[in-house]
């Protein structure tokens, strides 16, 4: 597929970070074998350690399994500007083993419809369906509305098996605890998506109208025929 010239997008490395860089921009062409969706367990209450604690609910990722000893982690988090900052890093070593143990996280394989998809093929569709132009809502929720649009777009451009966002909506919606228990579903809090970076932060010398607007656009109207 053809990738739009990340260079050349001024505001782009405000809103993506690369942890380490090298180890991420050394990988870019490096295909995924597969593609999962992951969470941790929700911790216990400290004060009832057989309850789970209501105001830390499951947080969500994708892992590009690159090899058995690489795994790259893409998720939204908050950063200093209060918009949202994509970040993909490497897989912490507490969770990213040679087999994972159900018994520490939630996870469920995507996947892939397209062999030899590389770590660039899904940087160029989040760019180009702007899904870097994201932010929470003032409580800081909005995080798994994200991950939704983000495989809505993956399976949408052929890189995901059809079906993959039905499968993964039937556990995203739901508080994961311990293995196997999920206590009830919790509904899905949208963020929002902007349109121009320069325009959403008063930094006018990162506007890029003519690019991100389009984008935009483009991805909303999409998501509206086919994710909603």
């Amino acid at each position: 597929m053809g990738y739009v010239d990340m260079q050349n997008v001024r505001a782009l490395w405000h809103m993506i970070r690369f942890m380490p860089a090298d180890l991420v921009l050394n990988n870019l062409n490096t295909a995924c074998s597969t593609i999962l969706l992951l969470t941790p367990y929700i911790p216990n209450s400290p004060a009832a350690p057989h309850i789970p604690h209501a105001s830390n609910p499951n947080r969500w990722c994708l892992v590009l399994v690159l090899s058995n000893a690489l795994r790259l982690r893409l998720e939204v988090v908050p950063s200093e500007t209060g918009l949202a900052l994509v970040k993909l890093d490497q897989l912490p070593p507490a969770i990213s083993r040679r087999t994972l143990d159900p018994r520490d996280v939630f996870w469920m394989t995507l996947e892939l419809q397209q062999p030899g998809t590389t770590v660039m093929d899904i940087l160029n569709i989040l760019i180009t369906n702007a899904l870097h132009q994201y932010k929470f809502t003032r409580a800081g929720q909005g995080q798994r509305e994200w991950i939704r649009a983000v495989v809505f777009h993956l399976e949408d451009s052929g890189i995901l098996q059809n079906g993959s966002q039905e499968s993964m909506d039937r556990v995203i919606h739901r508080q994961w605890w311990s293995p196997g228990v999920h206590i009830g579903t919790v509904p899905v809090v949208a963020g929002e998506f902007y349109k121009c970076y320069g325009c959403e932060t008063g930094r006018r010398q990162y506007c890029d109208h003519d690019q991100t607007f389009s984008w935009a656009d483009k991805a909303r109207r999409r998501r509206q025929n086919g994710f909603y």
